[in-house]
């Protein structure tokens, strides 16, 4: 369908992954995956996806890093970039709205929270 939105998953948790697929993908929504930062932001730059869930914590490039370069990139930086986290300090929670992050979620989360915050954004 043409007016299907596409959600960029990044996250090294390989099976995470698969299950917040698997949800949005009942749910109706295109899903394209990365699991380390700089996939992340290649994958960005070539899907331009509706929506981007992005783990904290990733090899090669953290999240508050991948989340600050696509915020200062003019052409990326509309994307609604929701962060996963289990860092509930409000320093972390800091650096993700310094970075740019539309809203975190903090882990662990029911498929259910993921699934509310990704239809509020969208």
């Amino acid at each position: 369908m043409a007016d299907q939105k596409t959600i960029l998953i990044v996250d090294d948790e390989r099976d995470l992954v698969e299950t917040i697929r698997f949800n949005l993908e009942q749910e109706g929504y295109a899903c394209t995956v990365a699991y380390d930062g700089e996939e992340a932001l290649e994958k960005v730059k070539i899907s331009r996806p509706d929506l981007i869930l992005l783990d904290l914590s990733l090899p090669k490039m953290d999240g508050v890093d991948v989340c600050r370069r696509l915020k200062a990139d003019e052409e990326l930086q509309d994307i609604p970039v929701l962060i996963f986290t289990i860092k509930t300090q409000s320093d972390a929670m800091s650096q993700c709205a310094r970075a740019g992050a539309d809203e975190y979620i903090i882990k662990p989360y029911g498929i259910s929270t993921v699934i509310e915050a990704v239809k509020e954004y969208l």
